[in-house]
């Protein structure tokens, strides 16, 4: 193997690598968007249920 190809295994390897990073940060940013989503119900939940003092 000659130092284009190798050098080109690696660029191929860094865009992989890359790709599961941007997939995973996309899974990470909707999966906290779901749990504020779920805390802000919850906490309106106990402020519907609680009348204010």
């Amino acid at each position: 193997m000659d130092n284009s190809q190798t050098i080109l295994d690696l660029l191929s390897q860094m865009q992989a690598t890359a790709d599961d990073i941007k997939r995973t940060c996309q899974e990470t940013r909707e999966r906290l968007g779901q749990q504020r989503r779920s805390i802000h119900d919850q906490a309106q939940e106990v402020l519907d249920r609680r009348p204010l003092l």
